[in-house]
């Protein structure tokens, strides 16, 4: 027999819980002392404690969880608690992210309060382009989405044009709107003249030519750096008499290294206003 205090230690539970649960008859304790009170409780009284905390932790409130003590068992109480748990990690991973994206909003705000521009932003004419590209499908609603989508599709340009047909230029992302409005990312290799590489859903992509501000950018594939940049070559458009005009392209001058490191050209179409 254990004390109520030992019994609180052992379950992980405070004694004044214990209590509670008794209060409400959920668990009595195996003995009371009826001149002191003190309570006593018995190892085998520990399984039941569990499945009661579990189910507690599984969101059930202690009158949805008295049903299922007796009826539930450990098969079907540990496939709940497994998918708890998948569903607490999957929160947890979401809310990382969160974190990480108002850190770097707030990096950007305060990159805006300084006047810090991106380095060496250089008007380019940027010729017609004949691409080998393939649409990724569905659409995606966030930035943060496109990495994960157009990856595999970049992996098969690579070896689209490691055959007859060669890269006339680096691999890029470039952006359409999708039925919905939702952004539809794009693939794409220049190859010029040359035949269109077989492969499944390549298809012939002829981009016009552009006037760009451009930029290098090194860092890891995260839209909420890349962004604010392409904000910024926005200021940088504007205080020079330019006007954007359509979505951006990047170019990938070096993929991404162990460390996730990439180097990006951006391109953002402008104008000149009239």
């Amino acid at each position: 027999m254990f004390s109520i205090g030992d019994f609180a230690r052992l379950s992980g539970v405070s004694v004044r819980t214990l209590r509670y649960y008794e209060e409400v008859d959920l668990l009595a304790p195996a003995a009371v002392d009826v001149s002191t009170g003190y309570r006593s409780y018995q190892a085998g009284q520990l399984p039941r404690l569990h499945r009661i905390v579990a189910l507690k932790e599984l969101g059930l409130s202690l009158t949805q969880l008295r049903p299922l003590l007796d009826d539930l068992n450990a098969e079907a109480l540990t496939g709940m608690l497994q998918r708890k748990q998948a569903e607490l990690e999957d929160r947890m991973a979401l809310e990382r992210q969160r974190l990480l994206r108002v850190e770097r909003r707030l990096r950007a705000i305060e990159r805006e309060e300084s006047g810090q521009m991106p380095p060496d932003v250089v008007l380019k004419h940027v010729p017609k382009i004949r691409a080998a590209a393939i649409r990724c499908q569905p659409g995606v609603g966030e930035f943060d989405d496109v990495p994960a989508l157009v990856e595999p599709a970049l992996y098969r340009l690579f070896e689209a044009v490691s055959g007859p047909t060669k890269a006339s230029g680096p691999l890029f992302i470039h952006y359409e709107t999708g039925p919905g409005d939702e952004l539809a990312p794009v693939a794409a290799v220049d190859i010029g003249d040359q035949p269109l590489p077989a492969g499944e859903g390549i298809v012939e992509l002829v981009l016009p030519a552009i006037t760009a501000a451009t930029t290098v950018y090194e860092g890891p594939v995260d839209h909420d750096i890349v962004g604010p940049i392409y904000g910024e070559l926005a200021v940088w458009a504007d205080e020079h008499g330019y006007d954007p005009r359509g979505p951006g392209r990047d170019l990938i001058i070096s993929p991404p290294n162990e460390q996730g490191t990439a180097v990006f050209e951006l391109q953002l179409p402008i104008s000149a206003r009239s």
